[in-house]
């Protein structure tokens, strides 16, 4: 059976979500509750798999493969292994995550009929941008690169925001943030000149430092959305700093641009926390 073509895979994909988004709050599926006991917590934390959040996770499977099939597509990455297509999963699949958990509050048909709309919009022009970023030779990767950084970088708030409004603050917020701070890092350092293993180190470096902010902001020395704040320009000049250097533009003057935007952004942010 020959392989589908790529707008083919696009249209796909997008159907996916669209279906599996505009469905999940009307399949009658049942509502498990699992049980929880976390290491020093005495309490029991329940967590219900709603038939949203059920669907989100086939519907994240399927985007996954269907991602991955994209990518391929290219002939440079025809025989890439997962730690090298994998990258390519991780925006669709925040997007979707994201998607899923906002529509399960939209009540009326006009609002779920903009949020599918807006959710195929998104994801469309994602995708399309990865697929023009492949190659630093594309005639359009100059746009679609900085769009998919500036996307990583909401989506990386948000993200940190919502880890830092959880209940068990203190006990979920640092390994949740070194966690999502690993692929999100790997999306704003991928390319195809540079060695997987390399990248997925730098990432993994930058997962372990945001980790390290994340501990120091856990006993809630900042309100949510300041610390949310915070771990956001962290994260921009470790991953603006380690670009530049593997792209061989790190210089000392780029290096003190980054140091004096942190600072910067520090005083501004401490002080509105005050």
């Amino acid at each position: 059976m020959p392989a589908l073509p790529r707008t083919e895979r696009l249209a796909l994909l997008l159907g996916v979500v669209v279906v599996g988004l505009g469905a999940s709050c009307y399949l009658p599926l049942p509502s498990p509750a699992l049980a929880l006991h976390l290491p020093g917590i005495s309490s029991v934390v329940t967590v219900t798999l709603t038939p949203v959040r059920q669907v989100s996770l086939v519907v994240l499977v399927l985007v996954a493969a269907l991602m991955d099939g994209l990518v391929r597509d290219d002939p440079r990455l025809a025989r890439a292994g997962l730690a090298r297509t994998a990258p390519y999963w991780i925006l669709p699949a925040v997007e979707v995550l994201v998607a899923f958990s906002r529509f399960e509050g939209l009540s009326s048909p006009r609002q779920q009929m903009a949020g599918l709309a807006v959710t195929a919009l998104v994801v469309g022009v994602t995708v399309v941008a990865q697929m023009k970023s492949l190659e630093p030779g594309d005639r359009w990767f100059w746009l679609a690169r900085p769009g998919l950084n500036v996307l990583t970088y909401a989506l990386a708030l948000a993200l940190f925001y919502g880890a830092e409004t959880l209940p068990l603050r203190s006990l979920v917020a640092i390994p949740l943030i070194s966690l999502v701070s690993i692929p999100l890092a790997m999306e704003l350092l991928r390319s195809s000149r540079w060695t997987t293993r390399r990248t997925w180190g730098w990432a993994a470096l930058v997962g372990v430092m945001m980790g390290e902010v994340a501990w120091a902001l856990a006993p809630g020395v900042l309100p949510p959305r300041v610390a949310s704040l915070v771990l956001l320009a962290t994260f921009y000049c470790l991953t603006g700093v380690l670009q530049q250097h593997l792209w061989g533009a790190a210089q000392r003057r780029v290096a003190l641009e980054f140091a004096a935007l942190a600072a910067a952004a520090l005083v501004v942010l401490l002080r509105a926390g005050a």
